[in-house]
This record gives structure tokens, sequence and C-alpha cells, in this order.
């Protein structure tokens, strides 16, 4: 009659989601779902981890209610990252309206630390950003350090290209930042907007070198900040920026619950209007 799975993302450390929930419609209303996800976080608990991890929609807030009672803690904010087509709509499953002014949903990235640390104990970030992002660090009980103003960014840097079709999303995965690597993933997000791609992110791992004009770089091109996002599943902290394509926005539909959240999304649509020149 109902189903929560627990999907296993690392080996080293074990990170696990609570994913693929579903209850039978017949069994609406009766709190079956909660009962079964409450098993599921009774048996997460048994399973040595270094952390949970979610993605919420955000075109309600019933999930993150749900979740907020077990300690969750909200990372980043994926501003326009799903295409509507693929999720489900809130009126078909009788939950009230679906968003009309957006063409796109965004998604809630949040977890729950199994260990007391499972980002380390501090991080070291350019006093921009440090100082704009540090609410998220409070609840993972990590400290950060202004990076030093010298730190430059290296000539050349890598990536990866992950790109999800379906969502006519990509993400670049800088793991090795450059002032090369930036301008290849530009020229190649541009070329992928050509094609009907509407949006884009860029991850690097906290703690690279030239971090400060990393972020210049992307902002002048019209990325904003979404939050930290856990690197690769590991137990080190990303830098999650973003960009949009032409496509209709409104963050007054975008609905979060926790109050770390709602901060979340006031920074977010702050540095998109700023960076993005809206």
């Amino acid at each position: 009659m109902g189903n929560v799975a627990l999907r296993q993302w690392a080996n080293t450390p074990p990170v696990y989601e609570p994913c693929l929930g579903v209850v039978d419609p017949a069994c609406k209303g009766h709190g079956l779902f909660s009962r079964i996800f409450a098993r599921a976080m009774e048996r997460a608990r048994e399973i040595p981890m270094q952390y949970l991890f979610f993605d919420f929609v955000t075109n309600h807030d019933i999930s993150q209610k749900l979740v907020a009672k077990y300690g969750v803690i909200d990372m980043a904010l994926f501003v326009g990252c799903q295409s509507a087509e693929t999720q489900a709509k809130l009126e078909r499953l009788g939950m009230g309206p679906d968003p009309k002014a957006s063409d796109r949903y965004s998604l809630l990235v949040s977890i729950i630390p199994q260990v007391e640390h499972p980002f380390g104990e501090e991080i070291e970030l350019p006093e921009n950003l440090g100082e704009m992002l540090a609410f998220l660090l409070d609840g993972l009980r990590v400290r950060w350090i202004p990076a030093s103003r010298f730190s430059q960014l290296p000539a050349e840097g890598s990536f990866e290209t992950k790109l999800q079709p379906a969502q006519k999303a990509v993400i670049f995965d800088m793991a090795v930042p450059g002032r090369q690597a930036v301008a290849r993933v530009l020229a190649a997000w541009r070329e992928l907007m050509r094609g009907g791609y509407a949006y884009a992110a860029v991850e690097a791992p906290v703690g690279s070198a030239g971090m400060a004009m990393l972020y210049d770089l992307l902002a002048e091109a019209g990325f904003f900040v979404s939050g930290f996002v856990p690197y690769r599943f590991s137990d080190r902290l990303g830098l999650r920026l973003q960009s949009v394509g032409p496509t209709r926005l409104a963050f007054d539909e975008i609905r979060v619950f926790t109050p770390t959240a709602r901060r979340l999304l006031d920074v977010v649509r702050e540095s998109f209007e700023r960076n993005a020149k809206v």
C-alpha cells in the first residue's frame, strides 16, 4: 500500500537518500505515508552513514514540513532546475493549485547529519561568500575562515559536463577551478541555451584556489548563488552557482518551510536580481 526507499549514493563515506515515497491514493489522508517514513528513518539510524540527503520540490512545502521534525539542515536552492513537464501535478493529486507564473520548478537541497561533523569543522571561503552564506554553516557546526586575498585562480583548470536532457539542465562539475575552464563553461552554456537548455549550475569544491575570482567571473556572466552541496556526495562541501536561460521564474511561488530555507530564498533572490541584472 506504500513505500519509501533508502537509496545509497556513496560508499566512502556512506550517504543515503530517503526517496521514491508513494502510497495508494485510496489511503490519502490516513497518515500512512508519515508512518512509513518514520519507519524508514528508524531504519536509517541503524545504518552507519555520514548523512541523509534530501531534495524537495518547492511547488509545495508538505514534504519539507514532514522531514523538518527530524532535524533537517537546508543547504542550497536550485532555482528553475526542473522541467514542469516531469513533475507530478498538484491539482491531479488533490494537493492544491500548481504554480502558474513559473515555467520551471525548483529544488531545496537538505541533509540530516548522522555524525557530529559531516563536512569537518572548518572551511575557507572568500569574505564576500562567507558573509553571505555563513548562516547555512551554523547547523552543520562548520566555521569559516577568510581565504587569502592573494589566492589566485589557476590558468587552466578542469571540469566535467553532466547533461540532464529531460530537465533541459546541465551541471558543470569543476573539480579544479581555472580561468580557461570558466571560459569553456560559459561558451558551452551559451551553446546549450541555443539548443533549448534552460538551467546550468557550476559546482566547485570549497577551499579551491581562487574561489573569489571564480565567483566574480561567473557572477559577471549572470550566475547567482545557490548555496552549498555535498560535493560528489562526499564529506567535502561544494559551492554551487547557477544560471537560468530565457524562462519565466516567480520567486513568490517557491514554497520553503524552515527559517533557514526562507532566509536562503531571500539570499538567492537578491543574488539573482543583482547578477542576472533583472
